[in-house]
């Protein structure tokens, strides 16, 4: 899929400045950069070369990359590339690895993820969310637990959160999706409280339209 396409992208990135050799031409990549040709990214996922070149236009379009063609390849720029990696001081010892979080995951969990982390952002004030890559990926290792370890799937996760930021009472103290994780003083875990009262009304408030309770990668 397109989605997963473009996570290919953000992976196949250098993590740091490098070069490699093309019929004879060193072409130097420097971090947040891959140099793989149109043809390349055909055999890669299975498209054909129309398609990824409409797909890197529409990115490009976008601003999510630029393109650089020459003669013997094409060198594609991650914008904000830093954006998508973890916190550099903390795991720089990886032997020049990629450290973002979505290493973590299979390309289906990195999709599911992203999407709804995306969705799940607008819902709350920009004074809530992450400030820094660390709060980020705390998030988004939520969204993992909830899923993998509470068994929620990603709609009903995405259901849960719109429940709580639309409620009155719960909107004041639900200001990260970490807390749907953590437990009141009886031991029970906000996400089982907030699904309870959920479940108990007809439909989903939605007093402020945060937005659709459907999810769909």
């Amino acid at each position: 899929t397109r989605s997963q396409a473009w996570v290919d992208l953000i992976m196949l990135a250098n993590y740091k400045d490098s070069y490699f050799i093309v019929r004879g031409n060193r072409v130097d990549v420097k971090r947040g950069q891959c140099g793989w040709s149109v043809l390349s990214l055909s055999d890669r996922w299975k498209w054909s070369r129309g398609k990824v070149e409409r797909y890197l236009n529409e990115l490009q379009n976008e601003q999510q990359i630029v393109q650089q063609k020459s003669r013997v390849t094409t060198l594609i720029t991650i914008l904000n590339y830093d954006e998508y990696q973890g916190d550099e001081q903390q795991t720089g010892q990886q032997n020049g690895q990629q450290t973002d979080i979505y290493k973590k995951y299979s390309i289906e969990n990195i999709e599911g993820f992203t999407v709804l982390y995306k969705k799940i952002i607008t819902l709350f004030p920009e004074n809530y969310r992450p400030k820094n890559k660390t709060q980020q990926n705390n998030w988004i290792d939520a969204l993992d637990k909830l899923n993998r370890l509470d068994n929620l799937s990603l709609n009903t996760i995405l259901e849960i959160i719109n429940w709580g930021r639309a409620d009155e009472f719960w909107s004041q103290q639900f200001r990260s999706i970490v807390k749907l994780r953590r437990t009141d003083k009886d031991g029970i875990p906000f996400h089982v409280i907030f699904k309870e009262k959920m479940d108990k009304q007809e439909k989903i408030i939605k007093p402020r339209k945060l937005g659709s309770t459907e999810f769909r990668p």
